[in-house]
């Protein structure tokens, strides 16, 4: 669902599906994944009346009389979703209830597209029993077809320590990499936090999935551990609290020679300070040039003249920070060419273009979704770039990369696709 492809441009409503039907719970998920629309019989069918409590995390959104309008915020998603994990308040629960073999067979099918569109590894920001288990037996029948870095999620923290585990552990094909933390919300689902709220009101104050002193607490007691801390953050106000957390925990805990490479998922907004605090922190952006290109209209009703600066890149390369760029599939396109496109041109789905001074040139998109990906799971030391002595790991595009233009980029075909030295795809 992407409400601002309606007619009307407004919200939808609960009271908009009971037109549909009231007979039958409805549940429709948000394109970012940060929130649900549900009809009134779903609420009943969770005991979820007008007095309905906010969880942790999460927040019901209400009329001007207080009633749920029928759209659950980031955690509160759980109230009605049939979840297969219980994340708690540690972010939007996307763990619906599959089965194991669908699963797998998803793997499969998905790593042949992957494949045919020239990717050779994903790292999964999100991962919980039922991922890793998938992912497992996937590996094992040899149909997880591309190198796969999974990231626990923060929920999971008490129960790796009480084993002893800590990422990178794993092979070159499965690994658990660092450990996915939540901030804030998101800017398309209006929940990001910032300290001018989005919306033409200031209608959107947005979500933090811990309160400030409890998210450094938890960020503090990973790192001591030796995870790395991969923490999603969009809005300027979110980005301050979480920056506070990360100087905390690498005072108590510094890297060796002080390479953490601590994570920032989407670093969608942060100020010109923060991105100061950011280089000397040795951070990693990891940011999302599509959703400007496939979102951006969304973006532009909730951020206004703001979305000059989001995913602020030439910034970031003045300052030395090394940002990766990702594609945050399934809310945009796996494409890897996609992806480069978009960094390369900002252009809103309904052609607005927006922050061109913050575009980067081919080279430096190309180097972004390449060498910087691999250096942000601490593995450029074999994939990355073609080199003596790494996994030959590449594409091969029909078409000159390096001279072309942002629309030719999303149009060269890839030829082949070459992993480990052999011939993928």
């Amino acid at each position: 669902m992407d409400w601002t492809k309606f007619a009307e441009g407004r919200r939808p409503t609960r009271w908009d599906l009971d037109e549909v039907t009231r007979a039958h719970p409805v549940v429709i998920l948000h394109v970012s994944g940060h929130y649900a629309l549900v009809n009134s019989r779903a609420l009943e069918d969770r005991g979820l009346g007008d007095d309905a409590t906010d969880p942790p995390g999460g927040s019901l959104e209400r009329d001007e009389s207080g009633r749920p309008t029928g759209l659950l915020l980031d955690a509160a998603t759980n109230l009605v979703l049939q979840s297969s994990v219980d994340i708690g308040g540690h972010g939007p629960n996307i763990h619906t209830a599959i089965e194991t073999e669908a699963l797998v067979s998803m793997l499969d099918e998905g790593s042949r597209r992957y494949l045919a569109a020239g990717l050779t590894t994903i790292c999964d920001p999100q991962v919980t029993s039922r991922e890793l288990t998938a992912y497992r037996e996937a590996r094992a029948r040899g149909v997880l077809r591309i190198r796969t870095v999974a990231m626990p999620l923060s929920h999971e923290l008490d129960e790796l320590l009480a084993i002893g585990l800590v990422g990178p552990f794993g092979d070159d094909w499965l690994r658990i990499g660092g450990m996915k933390f939540y901030t804030d919300g998101a800017i398309t689902g209006g929940t990001a936090v910032f300290s001018q709220p989005m919306g033409s009101r200031g209608q959107y104050a947005g979500t933090l999935y811990h309160e400030p002193a409890d998210l450094a607490a938890l960020l503090r007691r990973a790192a001591t551990a030796g995870w790395q801390l991969a923490i999603h953050t969009m809005g300027d106000r979110a980005m301050g609290y979480m920056l506070d957390g990360v100087e905390a925990a690498d005072a108590a805990s510094p890297a060796p020679g002080g390479d953490n490479r601590h994570r920032i998922e989407h670093c969608t907004w942060p100020t010109a300070d923060q991105l100061r605090r950011i280089a000397r922190l040795g951070m990693v952006p990891v940011t999302q040039p599509g959703s400007i290109v496939e979102l951006g209209d969304i973006w532009l009703d909730h951020l206004g003249d703001r979305i000059q600066r989001a995913t602020p890149h030439r910034e970031m390369l003045e300052l030395g920070i090394r940002p990766a760029i990702s594609s945050d599939a399934f809310v945009q396109s796996y494409r890897p060419l996609d992806t480069i496109a978009a960094a390369m041109q900002r252009v809103t789905p309904s052609g607005v273009h927006v922050g061109a001074d913050q575009e980067m040139t081919v080279e430096e998109a190309l180097a972004a979704h390449t060498i910087n990906a691999a250096r942000a799971i601490h593995m450029d030391d074999r994939i990355g770039s073609i080199e003596p002595g790494k996994l030959a790991d590449l594409a091969i595009l029909d078409g000159d990369l390096l001279g072309a233009s942002a629309d030719e980029v999303r149009r060269l075909p890839v030829w082949m696709t070459v992993l480990g030295g052999q011939t993928a795809a």
